[in-house]
């Protein structure tokens, strides 16, 4: 509000908020087009929080840049020193971008990905679980429970064949 003491004039802060957005496209489109591989460490681990930081946002403001955040996330989890943020920004966006990301295409793409990763017997059970919840906000988020039902299959197949060796 413009009239409080202090507070910035409504046109004011509508310019700083259409600035600031402008900013932050400007980041996420760039991010959404990078890749991690054989970058700074610093500058990946900066990049794949930034991402899962602002899933939220990026629904909200720039839809059409969340897979390209996604798809970085997902390829930084192969980078040892970066994989716990990369598997925690993932499930962020997942989280925040289900809606627009659990077409079956998309889904279908992210479980082709991810399954060398949760089939390593390397993968810590932290991360295995992070990308694990990910993918299954994706697929709860789909609209044709046949679909849905295929897919979750698809994800759930590898640990179930695991527990029944376990038995």
């Amino acid at each position: 509000r413009g009239d409080e003491a202090g507070a910035l004039p409504v046109a004011v802060a509508q310019e700083q908020k259409r600035d600031v957005q402008d900013l932050l496209g400007g980041i996420f489109g760039r991010l959404s087009e990078w890749r991690p591989k054989g970058q700074p460490q610093p500058l990946v681990v900066t990049a794949v929080r930034l991402c899962g930081a602002y899933g939220k946002w990026l629904q909200a403001e720039k839809p059409n840049l969340l897979l390209g955040c996604l798809w970085l996330t997902l390829q930084a989890t192969e980078l040892p020193f970066v994989a716990k943020h990369a598997a925690e920004s993932f499930r962020a966006l997942c989280v925040h971008g289900r809606r627009l990301l659990g077409d079956p295409v998309t889904v279908n793409q992210v479980l082709c990905a991810l399954q060398p990763l949760l089939r390593s017997q390397d993968l810590d059970s932290e991360l295995r679980v992070a990308l694990t919840e990910g993918a299954a906000r994706l697929i709860g988020a789909m609209r044709n429970a046949s679909n849905a039902g295929q897919l979750l299959q698809v994800l759930v197949s590898d640990p179930c064949e695991g527990l029944s060796l376990l038995l």
